[in-house]
Protein backbone atom coordinates (compact mmCIF):
# COMPACT_ATOMS: atom_id res chain seq x y z
CA UNK A 1 0.00 0.00 0.00
CA UNK A 2 1.21 3.49 -0.80
CA UNK A 3 1.13 4.87 2.58
CA UNK A 4 -18.73 13.76 -7.09
CA UNK A 5 -20.35 16.76 -5.35
CA UNK A 6 -21.05 15.71 -1.80
CA UNK A 7 -21.68 19.10 -0.22
CA UNK A 8 -25.47 18.79 -0.36
CA UNK A 9 -25.35 15.53 1.58
CA UNK A 10 -22.97 16.91 4.19
CA UNK A 11 -25.10 20.00 4.65
CA UNK A 12 -27.98 17.86 5.84
CA UNK A 13 -26.09 16.96 8.99
CA UNK A 14 -26.43 19.81 11.44
CA UNK A 15 -24.25 19.98 14.51
CA UNK A 16 -26.15 19.49 17.74
CA UNK A 17 -26.35 17.57 20.97
CA UNK A 18 -29.87 16.21 20.63
CA UNK A 19 -30.61 12.81 19.17
CA UNK A 20 -32.07 13.99 15.87
CA UNK A 21 -28.86 15.84 15.02
CA UNK A 22 -26.52 13.01 15.93
CA UNK A 23 -25.79 10.11 13.61
CA UNK A 24 -26.71 6.96 15.50
CA UNK A 25 -28.04 4.58 12.85
CA UNK A 26 -26.36 1.17 12.62
CA UNK A 27 -24.21 0.73 9.54
CA UNK A 28 -23.43 -2.22 7.28
CA UNK A 29 -19.77 -1.36 7.91
CA UNK A 30 -19.99 -2.41 11.57
CA UNK A 31 -17.82 -5.36 12.52
CA UNK A 32 -14.30 -6.35 11.59
CA UNK A 33 -13.57 -4.04 8.66
CA UNK A 34 -9.89 -3.19 8.07
CA UNK A 35 -8.67 0.39 8.13
CA UNK A 36 -5.54 2.03 6.71
CA UNK A 37 -4.04 4.21 9.45
CA UNK A 38 -2.11 7.46 9.08
CA UNK A 39 -0.48 9.45 11.88
CA UNK A 40 0.22 13.14 11.24
CA UNK A 41 3.66 13.58 12.79
CA UNK A 42 5.29 16.34 10.77
CA UNK A 43 4.69 19.37 12.98
CA UNK A 44 7.46 21.50 14.42
CA UNK A 45 6.10 21.17 18.00
CA UNK A 46 6.98 24.78 18.75
CA UNK A 47 4.41 25.28 21.49
CA UNK A 48 5.23 21.92 23.02
CA UNK A 49 8.94 22.70 23.15
CA UNK A 50 10.28 19.35 21.91
CA UNK A 51 9.56 16.69 19.31
CA UNK A 52 6.07 15.42 20.12
CA UNK A 53 6.79 12.11 18.47
CA UNK A 54 9.23 11.31 21.28
CA UNK A 55 7.21 12.72 24.20
CA UNK A 56 6.21 10.25 26.89
CA UNK A 57 2.67 8.97 27.21
CA UNK A 58 2.31 6.44 30.00
CA UNK A 59 5.57 4.69 29.20
CA UNK A 60 5.34 4.97 25.42
CA UNK A 61 6.25 7.69 22.98
CA UNK A 62 3.34 9.65 21.56
CA UNK A 63 3.97 8.09 18.16
CA UNK A 64 4.11 4.53 19.46
CA UNK A 65 0.95 5.07 21.52
CA UNK A 66 -1.02 6.42 18.57
CA UNK A 67 0.17 3.61 16.31
CA UNK A 68 -0.91 1.08 18.93
CA UNK A 69 -4.40 2.57 19.31
CA UNK A 70 -4.81 2.59 15.52
CA UNK A 71 -3.95 -1.08 15.38
CA UNK A 72 -6.35 -1.82 18.21
CA UNK A 73 -9.04 0.07 16.29
CA UNK A 74 -8.61 -2.25 13.30
CA UNK A 75 -5.78 -0.72 11.26
CA UNK A 76 -3.75 -3.50 9.67
CA UNK A 77 -1.25 -1.06 8.17
CA UNK A 78 -0.07 2.22 9.74
CA UNK A 79 2.06 5.00 8.26
CA UNK A 80 3.62 7.98 9.98
CA UNK A 81 3.27 11.08 7.81
CA UNK A 82 6.11 13.49 8.49
CA UNK A 83 8.41 16.06 6.94
CA UNK A 84 11.27 14.86 4.81
CA UNK A 85 13.47 16.96 7.10
CA UNK A 86 12.67 14.78 10.12
CA UNK A 87 14.55 11.65 11.08
CA UNK A 88 12.69 8.40 10.63
CA UNK A 89 12.01 6.66 13.91
CA UNK A 90 12.18 2.87 14.16
CA UNK A 91 8.95 1.13 15.08
CA UNK A 92 5.96 -0.87 13.96
CA UNK A 93 4.97 1.54 11.20
CA UNK A 94 6.10 2.86 7.85
CA UNK A 95 6.96 6.46 6.99
CA UNK A 96 5.78 8.66 4.16
CA UNK A 97 6.79 12.28 3.52
CA UNK A 98 4.29 15.11 3.23
CA UNK A 99 4.50 18.04 0.82
CA UNK A 100 4.70 20.82 3.35
CA UNK A 101 8.29 21.90 2.91
CA UNK A 102 9.00 24.78 5.27
CA UNK A 103 5.28 25.60 5.58
CA UNK A 104 4.06 23.25 8.28
CA UNK A 105 0.29 22.90 8.44
CA UNK A 106 -1.70 19.70 9.11
CA UNK A 107 -3.35 20.11 5.71
CA UNK A 108 -0.09 19.06 4.05
CA UNK A 109 0.00 15.84 6.03
CA UNK A 110 -3.64 15.17 5.20
CA UNK A 111 -2.94 15.61 1.50
CA UNK A 112 -0.07 13.12 1.69
CA UNK A 113 -2.19 10.62 3.60
CA UNK A 114 -5.09 10.91 1.15
CA UNK A 115 -2.72 10.51 -1.80
CA UNK A 116 -1.25 7.34 -0.29
CA UNK A 117 -4.68 6.00 0.61
CA UNK A 118 -5.76 5.99 -3.03
CA UNK A 119 -3.67 2.83 -3.47
CA UNK A 120 -4.90 1.23 -0.24
CA UNK A 121 -6.91 -1.99 -0.30
CA UNK A 122 -8.66 -1.28 3.00
CA UNK A 123 -12.21 0.10 2.63
CA UNK A 124 -11.57 2.81 5.24
CA UNK A 125 -8.77 5.13 6.24
CA UNK A 126 -8.15 6.85 9.57
CA UNK A 127 -6.09 10.00 10.09
CA UNK A 128 -4.99 10.81 13.63
CA UNK A 129 -2.66 13.50 14.96
CA UNK A 130 0.41 12.35 16.85
CA UNK A 131 -0.59 14.56 19.80
CA UNK A 132 -3.79 12.57 20.43
CA UNK A 133 -2.52 9.49 22.30
CA UNK A 134 -5.54 9.78 24.63
CA UNK A 135 -7.90 8.55 21.91
CA UNK A 136 -9.72 5.29 22.40
CA UNK A 137 -9.88 2.63 19.68
CA UNK A 138 -13.64 2.38 20.03
CA UNK A 139 -14.05 6.03 19.08
CA UNK A 140 -12.40 5.33 15.73
CA UNK A 141 -14.49 2.22 15.21
CA UNK A 142 -17.60 4.28 15.94
CA UNK A 143 -16.67 6.73 13.17
CA UNK A 144 -16.01 3.84 10.80
CA UNK A 145 -19.31 2.18 11.64
CA UNK A 146 -21.33 5.20 10.52
CA UNK A 147 -19.53 5.20 7.18
CA UNK A 148 -16.96 7.87 8.09
CA UNK A 149 -16.95 10.95 10.27
CA UNK A 150 -15.35 13.49 12.57
CA UNK A 151 -16.26 14.79 16.01
CA UNK A 152 -17.94 18.12 16.76
CA UNK A 153 -17.85 20.00 20.04
CA UNK A 154 -21.41 20.20 21.36
CA UNK A 155 -20.63 20.96 25.00
CA UNK A 156 -22.76 23.82 26.29
CA UNK A 157 -19.91 25.41 28.24
CA UNK A 158 -17.54 25.65 25.30
CA UNK A 159 -17.13 28.84 23.28
CA UNK A 160 -16.24 26.58 20.36
CA UNK A 161 -19.67 24.93 20.40
CA UNK A 162 -20.29 23.35 17.00
CA UNK A 163 -16.63 23.49 15.98
CA UNK A 164 -15.40 20.45 14.11
CA UNK A 165 -12.43 18.51 15.45
CA UNK A 166 -10.45 17.68 12.30
CA UNK A 167 -8.83 14.66 13.92
CA UNK A 168 -9.45 11.84 14.37
CA UNK A 169 -10.94 11.47 10.92
CA UNK A 170 -12.28 8.24 9.43
CA UNK A 171 -13.24 8.16 5.76
CA UNK A 172 -14.28 5.62 3.18
CA UNK A 173 -11.19 5.10 1.01
CA UNK A 174 -13.23 5.54 -2.18
CA UNK A 175 -13.56 9.25 -1.34
CA UNK A 176 -9.82 9.84 -0.81
CA UNK A 177 -9.12 11.14 -4.32
CA UNK A 178 -11.97 13.68 -4.32
CA UNK A 179 -11.20 14.81 -0.78
CA UNK A 180 -7.53 15.22 -1.59
CA UNK A 181 -8.30 17.30 -4.67
CA UNK A 182 -10.57 19.66 -2.78
CA UNK A 183 -8.08 19.99 0.06
CA UNK A 184 -5.39 20.76 -2.51
CA UNK A 185 -7.50 23.58 -3.98
CA UNK A 186 -8.66 25.08 -0.69
CA UNK A 187 -8.28 28.85 -0.76
CA UNK A 188 -6.93 28.88 2.78
CA UNK A 189 -6.11 26.34 5.50
CA UNK A 190 -9.11 27.56 7.51
CA UNK A 191 -11.49 26.07 4.95
CA UNK A 192 -9.94 22.65 4.55
CA UNK A 193 -11.90 20.95 7.35
CA UNK A 194 -15.25 21.91 5.84
CA UNK A 195 -14.05 20.81 2.42
CA UNK A 196 -13.01 17.44 3.80
CA UNK A 197 -16.40 17.10 5.49
CA UNK A 198 -18.16 17.53 2.16
CA UNK A 199 -15.81 15.63 -0.14
CA UNK A 200 -15.24 12.74 2.25
CA UNK A 201 -18.95 12.50 3.12
CA UNK A 202 -18.04 12.69 6.78
CA UNK A 203 -20.75 12.77 9.43
CA UNK A 204 -20.16 15.00 12.48
CA UNK A 205 -20.69 13.22 15.79
CA UNK A 206 -20.84 14.62 19.29
CA UNK A 207 -17.61 14.38 21.26
CA UNK A 208 -17.28 11.28 23.45
CA UNK A 209 -18.01 11.96 27.12
CA UNK A 210 -14.39 11.37 28.11
CA UNK A 211 -12.94 13.72 25.51
CA UNK A 212 -10.32 15.89 27.28
CA UNK A 213 -10.71 19.68 27.58
CA UNK A 214 -8.04 20.09 24.93
CA UNK A 215 -8.54 18.44 21.56
CA UNK A 216 -4.86 17.70 21.21
CA UNK A 217 -1.78 18.04 23.42
CA UNK A 218 -0.19 21.28 22.25
CA UNK A 219 1.71 22.20 25.41
CA UNK A 220 3.44 20.21 28.11
CA UNK A 221 1.01 21.64 30.68
CA UNK A 222 -1.83 19.80 28.90
CA UNK A 223 -0.30 16.59 30.21
CA UNK A 224 -1.01 17.76 33.75
CA UNK A 225 -4.72 18.46 33.28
Amino acid sequence: MRCGAAASRADRWTIGSDSKNTVRDPSPFAGSVPIAGYVLAGGRSRRFGSDKRLADWRGETFLAAVVRLLREAGCDDVCAVQSSEQDELPGDWRTIADDGGTDRHPMHGVRAALAAAQAATQPFLAIVAVDQPFLRPQWLRDLRDIGGGVFADTRESRQTRGALQPFPLVMATEHAATAGELAENAESPTRWVRRLLAAGRLHPRSLPKRWPPWGSINRTRDLLE
